[in-house]
């Protein structure tokens, strides 16, 4: 059951569909939706400290001050527009902002984020050390009405599988693709749902497995993918299907 969400906002470029996603699910669920913003600290290391003898670069100064009009202007915008659904106001924190984030998380069911192109910096922690269920945004928001696994066939997609059972306790349909598994029988997702509301439809591929994975995805509106918390670094070297997914794909993605 979803009862409380959080949204963190930053510079990402799909504000938008951040804001449509936490529409829908206070439609849907009638949860508490909470946005927070990080006014990151980091920005102030591109001044050097003021010490006897030393020039400051006075430019340093303004592209701060420039920097903390366009978070104020940011800021305004986004109360305006949570307050249509959102609870309360926009929290706003100092600090580091995957740490600052991670530490808001603790009295929330999940937590949801926008992605660029590439994986930032700040994405990438999130997704090294977050301990509850992530969802990451990209060009479409949220649409719970198809669900799709990237079933390796591992305890991780297991894990996540059954966190977005317990989270989305009223989709009942899933599709689930696998590549280059067929010689691995595993049939623990069909005999857990027997008997039950829910429906899995599995299919074994052959080929690319990025490739056929985003071409089972074009018609979904949210992928199911087993966590990379303990594996990120070995998936950015070995070019495998998970970073890649988090990076082009344009639907929303599930991690537990």
């Amino acid at each position: 059951m979803l009862r409380r969400v959080l949204i963190l906002f930053g510079n990402e470029l799909n504000t938008e569909q951040l804001l449509e996603t936490g529409k829908r699910l206070k439609e849907r669920y009638n949860c508490e939706v909470k946005g927070l913003y990080v006014k990151d600290v980091r920005k102030h290391e591109i001044i050097p400290p003021s010490v006897e003898g030393l020039v400051i670069d006075p430019s340093s100064r303004y592209i701060v001050e420039e920097w903390d009009r366009f978070e104020n202007e940011q800021i305004e915008k986004l109360k305006e527009t949570l307050a249509d659904f959102a609870s309360e106001d926009l929290v706003i924190r100092e600090g580091i902002t995957p740490d600052t984030a991670l530490e808001e998380l603790k009295a929330y069911d999940m937590l949801i984020v926008g992605k660029g192109g590439r994986i930032s910096a700040d994405l990438k922690e999130l997704l090294k050390y977050h301990y509850k269920p992530l969802i990451i945004v990209g060009e479409k928001p949220i649409d719970l009405d198809c669900a799709l696994l990237a079933n390796d066939k591992s305890f991780r997609i297991n894990k996540s599988f059954f966190r977005f059972m317990s989270i989305f306790d009223d989709v009942t349909e899933f599709g689930s693709v696998s590549v280059g598994l067929e010689q691995e029988e595993d049939d623990s997702l069909k005999e857990y749902l027997k008997g039950s509301n829910k429906v899995i439809r599995e299919r074994e591929v052959e080929g690319d497995e990025y490739e056929e994975i985003e071409k089972a995805a074009e018609n979904c509106g949210i992928l199911i993918m087993g966590d990379l918390t303990h594996s990120y670094i070995l998936e950015k070297i070995t070019g495998h299907a998970g970073v890649k997914l988090i990076e082009n794909l344009k639907i929303s993605i599930f991690i537990a």
